[in-house]
C-alpha cells in the first residue's frame, strides 16, 4: 500500500489500526544494509522517513480501496 519496494519498505507489519491511529513495527533500523544507513549508523531525521511510511500506510487503509487517500 505504499510506493516502496524491497529494502526502502521500511515497515515490517501493521499489528493494528482505526481511523485514528495506526501501530506499525519495524525492524529494518537494525539491518546493516539499510539503505538509509551512512557510515555504519542511521541517523535522526531517518525516523522521518519511517514516519512518513506508517502515515501513508494509515491514510491509505483509511481511505478504503475505492478512494484517494486525504492529504496529510
Amino acid at each position: 500500500m505504499i510506493p516502496h519496494q524491497e529494502a526502502m519498505c521500511l515497515l515490517a507489519e501493521v499489528s493494528d489500526w482505526d481511523v485514528q491511529h495506526l501501530m506499525a513495527r519495524a525492524d529494518s533500523h537494525r539491518d546493516t544494509v539499510n539503505p538509509l544507513r551512512q557510515h555504519g549508523r542511521l541517523g535522526g531525521t531517518c525516523a522521518i522517513e519511517y514516519a512518513a511510511q506508517a502515515m501513508a500506510l494509515h491514510g491509505a487503509l483509511s481511505a478504503g480501496r475505492d478512494e484517494a487517500p486525504r492529504a496529510g
